[in-house]
């Protein structure tokens, strides 16, 4: 029987993966190659993650708290640089801050695929 549940774990984990990757995707200093926004949808949607994590009171829900807290923790300092940026030159996005932003999401982007690995070998092993 399908529990919906972990269906929608699953759904917001490998959203936060997917909408994360398509925000590092391209050039890392180029501001044209990264949407503002998409870092935005990338932080909600890995919220929204962590609050089905919190539900998960096993050693492997732990290790998926702790990467969605990391995750969010650089995704979070990411929105920061791109907002100081904004505030002191007028755009979020100039070349320089958008090379920190997308190091800084490129390290949350390894944390969210650190726990779709997990996810899918629990998944795996209890069937």
């Amino acid at each position: 029987m399908i529990n919906a549940n972990q269906v929608i774990y699953g759904f917001f984990i490998i959203l936060t993966v997917t909408a994360n990757y398509g925000f590092v995707l391209g050039g890392l200093d180029n501001p044209e190659h990264h949407s503002f926004s998409g870092l935005l949808f990338t932080i909600v949607a890995n919220i929204i993650a962590i609050r089905y994590k919190i539900r998960d009171r096993t050693e492997i829900g732990y290790v998926m708290i702790a990467t969605g807290l990391v995750a969010l923790m650089q995704l979070i300092l990411a929105a920061a640089v791109g907002f100081i940026s904004f505030y002191t030159m007028g755009t979020a996005m100039t070349p320089e801050s958008t090379l920190a932003i997308t190091s800084l999401a490129s390290g949350a982007l390894l944390a969210n695929l650190v726990a779709v690995t997990v996810f899918v070998a629990n998944t795996l092993k209890s069937h």
